[in-house]
């Protein structure tokens, strides 16, 4: 259950953005970027990346195929105390458990 106190940390945050990278083989330095805390009025950390493939949120964390390429992803691991919550196409956010 989460409290009103839970926060996610800036390693955990960190982890779930490197582990988007690696699935997606891109360098976190120009792939996936994490968001400062409070980003857009979301009130949980939000990672945004406008890259390929469209609507990548939706591979993570379970995996998938992408129709278009037949591309198959494998799912990630997310750190404890963490879940993740698509927002659009190209961004999640990442809340407390």
């Amino acid at each position: 259950m989460t409290t009103a106190t839970a926060t996610v940390t800036d390693g955990q945050a960190e982890q779930v953005r490197d582990a988007i990278a690696a699935l997606f083989g891109v360098d976190p330095a120009y792939g996936p970027t994490l968001m400062e805390e409070g980003w857009d009025d979301v009130t949980g950390r939000v990672i945004v990346w406008e890259g390929d493939p469209y609507a990548w949120p939706q591979y993570v964390p379970y995996g998938g195929t992408d129709w278009e390429s037949g591309h198959e992803f494998s799912p990630i691991k997310l750190p404890d105390g963490v879940r993740i919550e698509a927002i659009n196409h190209y961004s999640i956010a990442v809340y407390p458990a």
